[in-house]
């Protein structure tokens, strides 16, 4: 026996460690493709999720296959880092994320996902309430962190699971924790709906908006629904992760792309990445390119484009 374990224990957590370890290079492998949220949470579930997989004898493909499809939508994991995009009436649209976040660690991994999809300069938004049978430094530790690590909170009670505890008091301990990081005025509501409401129009574009929701899941998702907000893919997950880190959907290309001395080679990539944006629906603001033009033309205006950076763009002329 070693470290306290039995050898069979000891076996079964190799086992684990090695299972661990090849779930991580899968994952790695799919880093850019559809498994694109980067939180340290979902990586964690998914390397646990791998890990059991291959332990229980699946194939590394159909795992793969599992990680690549996996969608955080309420069809496939309802509650969960549920992601929409909304509309908002002075223009543009925020994001929603729906979750339980029962508990304090369950909030700090909403934030943390609210924070990684938030655009630059935009707020995170959030709506929390608590649970009756829980300790009462536990209620005001949510809001504590709540208050911490968001920049507009409101209260959105869950009055069918006050279990007991008066809304008075639950309210109490919520605005305790909030007044000790600092947020003292923060309003109340006695509905997750009507929560939403008041941070949706509170929002602006590109702003995220969590919202711990237990009680009122459907009716939310008809809310946003409403609101002509849609369900996000993978797709546009990681587009909004790579704006959120102030990074072009192209970066590695571009970067590529400056790093060329030969303008031969230089127009062909540049003609590529703009082939492959344009059927994915657009083209790289960098480039502005017409791609229907021959490659003479296209050289001219590939010149044109990098040697007059946007003023945002320190690199200078190539």
């Amino acid at each position: 026996m070693k470290n306290g374990l039995s050898g069979v224990e000891e076996v079964f957590a190799l086992v684990f460690f090695f299972k661990q370890k090849t779930a991580y290079e899968m994952l790695r492998s799919l880093v850019g493709s559809e498994m694109c949220i980067r939180d340290s949470i979902n990586i964690a579930n998914a390397l646990g999720g791998t890990a059991a997989g291959l332990g229980l004898g699946l194939t590394r493909a159909a795992v793969v296959e599992g990680l690549r499809t996996f969608r955080p939508d309420p069809v496939l994991n309802s509650g969960r880092f549920n992601t929409y995009s909304v509309p908002l009436t002075g223009g543009g649209s925020a994001t929603v994320v729906i979750d339980m976040a029962h508990n304090e660690a369950g909030l700090e991994a909403l934030l943390e996902v609210c924070r990684g999809l938030t655009a630059p300069g935009g707020r995170v938004r959030l709506g929390i309430g608590g649970t009756g049978d829980r300790l009462p430094e536990a209620n005001a530790a949510l809001g504590e962190i709540a208050g911490r690590g968001a920049d507009h909170v409101v209260l959105a009670h869950k009055l069918k699971y006050l279990r007991g505890m008066s809304l008075e008091q639950m309210d109490s301990l919520l605005r305790a924790g909030l007044a000790r990081s600092g947020m003292a005025e923060v309003a109340g509501f006695l509905t997750e709906i009507e929560a939403l409401t008041t941070l949706l129009a509170a929002a602006e574009s590109g702003d995220v908006i969590g919202l711990m929701c237990h009680v009122q899941r459907d009716e939310v998702a008809d809310l946003i629904a409403q609101r002509g907000g849609t369900v996000d893919d993978p797709r546009t997950i990681r587009s909004k992760v790579i704006a959120a880190r102030g990074m072009h959907e192209a970066e590695d290309d571009i970067a590529a792309i400056w790093a060329l001395t030969d303008a031969g080679e230089r127009t062909r990539r540049v003609v590529r990445v703009g082939s492959d944006e344009q059927a994915d629906g657009g083209v790289p603001d960098l480039l502005h390119l017409e791609l229907s033009v021959g490659e003479e033309d296209a050289d001219d205006r590939v010149d044109h484009c990098v040697s007059q950076p946007s003023q945002s763009d320190s690199r200078g002329p190539l």
